[in-house]
């Protein structure tokens, strides 16, 4: 049984100037991995992530904390920006101007290995053959009581198909699976699982979020009912979110009675 689910999530967005061309995040924002800008006493942060910026929230137990958290930081940061005649930019994946990517922060990328919930093995590291070529996640954090290897692989499955499978048919952009985000993709966490398969494009809007948070507490009706995903669906559902495929997904989404935007 799954029980106190909480949702957090760290996003993450690139940067515009005012002619609307990319421009790394590098000395703008302030915060790293390591040393997070927290803009509350609460949790909300924020940090430079490679050439994009990216936030955190406290840990939410109910949709409108949720929406509300996000909504906050996603705010936080638009004034910060328009302050340096800066905006924010919900795409998945670009390819940025040689000129933005000198600064040696613009080469680094995150080292902790993200698993494969199908495989429970380690995924290999990112190789873009464009190395210009950068993405930002939408990673999903679902906490519970006492969760072990078992029961955070059996929900990151079940996410793949409560919101991989469906986040296919609203996220255009491609390009971001050569480097992340391929079905299953997550990292164990002590309160249980970061799933990382989801692009940016859910925090466009606050009925986006809503739905995010929504479809996490449906996968885990689905699982604490009793319910278990279909051997014969699992290579279905791997290659409709690995592969876009949009038909795929649909018919997966009518098979288990996903809910939808």
């Amino acid at each position: 049984m799954y029980a106190n689910i909480t949702v957090g999530c760290d996003p993450e967005l690139f940067i515009l100037n005012k002619q609307n061309k990319l421009v790394a995040s590098c000395g703008l924002i302030g915060g790293t991995k390591e040393a997070p800008r927290f803009i509350t006493d609460r949790g909300h942060m924020v940090q430079e992530d490679n050439v994009s910026v990216e936030f955190g929230i406290p840990p939410a137990k109910d949709k409108e904390s949720f929406i509300s958290d996000v909504s906050y930081v996603m705010g936080y940061l638009k004034e910060f920006l328009s302050e340096q005649e800066l905006s924010l930019c919900c795409t998945a994946s670009a390819v940025f101007p040689k000129e933005q990517l000198l600064d040696r922060r613009a080469l680094v990328f995150g080292c902790e290995p993200d698993f494969n919930a199908w495989t429970a093995k380690v995924n290999p590291r990112p190789r873009a053959k464009n190395k210009a070529l950068r993405s930002c996640g939408g990673h999903v954090h679902v906490g519970f009581d006492s969760p072990n290897m078992e029961t955070v692989e059996r929900l990151m499955q079940t996410l793949d198909l409560f919101l991989g499978v469906p986040s296919v048919l609203y996220d255009e952009d491609t390009a971001r699976r050569e480097l992340y985000g391929k079905a299953g993709s997550f990292r164990y966490k002590p309160y249980g699982g970061e799933y990382r398969t989801l692009s940016n494009w859910w925090v466009a809007k606050p009925e986006y979020m809503g739905y995010v948070y929504d479809q996490v507490q449906d996968a885990v009706s689905f699982l604490n009912s009793g319910n278990t995903i279909k051997e014969d669906s699992f290579d279905q559902i791997k290659e409709a979110i690995n592969m876009s495929n949009k038909q795929l997904a649909s018919d997966l989404i009518q098979q288990y009675g996903v809910n939808t935007l």
